[in-house]
């Protein structure tokens, strides 16, 4: 198992925000998104490996998201949850 600060051979951190339309993209078009991001910054060892930690760390966002909603949905309906619940439509902004 090696990580990208062994590859790079320092530590290192960073932080990157992925929301909307990003979270929601299917991994291969993900992936693709991070290679135009990076590739011109990253060696192909170490932009294989933040590709890979970012799509699993989205796909954790989505399951995590998903479940979240199904619980909250659950608990509405059988009473044992909020007393209420707001819904509202996305204007794609």
């Amino acid at each position: 198992n090696t990580s990208i600060s062994k590859v790079l051979r320092r530590p290192i951190e960073f932080t990157l925000f992925f929301s909307g339309s990003l979270i929601s993209m299917d991994d291969s078009h993900l992936r693709e998104a991070i290679r135009e991001l990076f590739s011109n910054k990253l060696g192909p060892k170490t932009l294989e490996l933040l590709t890979d930690r970012i799509v699993e760390l989205t796909t954790q966002e989505r399951r995590m998201t998903t479940d979240t909603t199904r619980q909250d949905i659950a608990g509405l309906i059988s009473g044992k949850g909020a007393q209420y619940v707001t819904i509202w439509e996305s204007s794609g902004n």
